[in-house]
């Protein structure tokens, strides 16, 4: 199926595995915060569907395998405007999902079996595995230096209104309030 939304990238990211850790001040603040929940039930299964239920990294069969199939969000960052902008909505299974969001997983107390799962879609070893987390962890540093602003705008421009808009400044707070929880 070929669903694709107005201005999503659909080549971004590809369909390759990888850390893609939020900066602090954008946790809880994503696509599924700034919707109405039906409007995000209707992209998730409009994602669901596009990938034919199958993970968009790893290819399983997330029906026949009995494994649950998430809307993960890609993100491109531009350092100029200080702009976190959606670029792709990308069908992954929950443990392709987890080792996107490595930390999640850690605070999970998933880590480990998130970087096997790393690993095994990646072909990787263990040290290879580390490498790319050093550096996610170190683009992570990098953007956490910044308070960051949100687009949506592929959501607009597929006719989905954005209920509740996040200024950059409300993005912190809501994060620490959520963490604090």
């Amino acid at each position: 199926m070929n669903i694709c939304f107005i201005g999503e990238d659909r080549t971004f990211g590809n369909s390759e595995l990888y850390v893609d850790m939020i900066p602090k001040s954008c946790w809880f603040t994503n696509v599924r915060y700034c919707v109405k929940k039906e409007d995000w039930n209707k992209i998730r299964k409009q994602v669901y569907q596009r990938v034919n239920y199958k993970c968009e990294c790893c290819f399983i069969d997330c029906i026949k395998n009995k494994i649950l199939i998430e809307a993960h969000e890609r993100w491109k960052y531009d350092y100029q405007t200080q702009t976190q902008k959606l670029i792709r909505l990308v069908g992954l299974c929950k443990l392709c999902h987890e080792a996107t969001h490595l930390g999640l997983a850690t605070i999970n107390g998933r880590r480990e079996n998130a970087i096997l799962h790393l690993c095994k879609v990646n072909g990787w070893t263990q040290e290879e595995a580390q490498e790319h987390i050093d550096i996610s962890t170190a683009v992570w540093n990098e953007r956490n230096q910044f308070e960051w602003n949100l687009d949506l705008e592929i959501l607009q421009l597929n006719g989905i209104e954005i209920n509740k808009p996040v200024e950059t400044f409300e993005r912190e707070l809501i994060s620490k309030n959520k963490v604090a929880i």
